[in-house]
């Protein structure tokens, strides 16, 4: 709910609205938006399949692939694209935010929470891809055969170290 005043009258807006036929969007707003849905799509199929691998097989976890950590690093860019609406018109020149002469908006877009919560997850998505591929790079189940028939007998891990 807001409450806008110019002295003589008062407003109550409660609910979201569609932007005006007067405001255009260029191809940075546009994109911004684009690439958040991307990111909001690819964020929960990732958690929705991460659950699903972690149920399907409870005693045994798959290495994660190579495909998962480019998938992981493509919404690693892609939420670092939607920065863009910070150099867009939704920014620059909205006629919205400009002084009507009934109200002085001083609003102006710059980094606060919003934009330092994308880029927190811009690197959040870019440490998951890293931690991927390197997991993915980890010893396979060969190798560990391998040091079963050598005639290793010690754990791999150790238990209250």
């Amino acid at each position: 709910m807001a409450l806008l005043s110019n002295g003589l009258q008062a407003w109550v807006y409660e609910g979201c609205f569609p932007y005006p036929d007067i405001i255009a969007m260029d191809g940075k707003w546009k994109a911004a938006r684009a690439f958040q849905v991307i990111v909001l799509i690819g964020g929960v199929i990732y958690i929705v399949m991460g659950c699903i691998d972690s149920c399907a097989m409870p005693g045994k976890v798959e290495r994660p692939h190579t495909i998962v950590a480019a998938c992981l690093l493509f919404l690693s860019l892609c939420s670092g694209l939607v920065l863009l609406a910070l150099d867009s018109s939704l920014c620059k020149n909205n006629v919205l935010l400009q002084e009507t002469g009934v109200f002085d908006f001083n609003d102006t877009c710059e980094l606060a929470v919003g934009a330092n919560c994308v880029i927190s997850a811009t690197v959040f998505w870019f440490a998951a891809a890293l931690c991927t591929l390197m997991a993915s790079r980890s010893k396979s189940d060969d190798d560990l055969d391998e040091l079963v028939e050598s005639g290793t007998t010690e754990p791999l891990i150790q238990e209250g170290v």
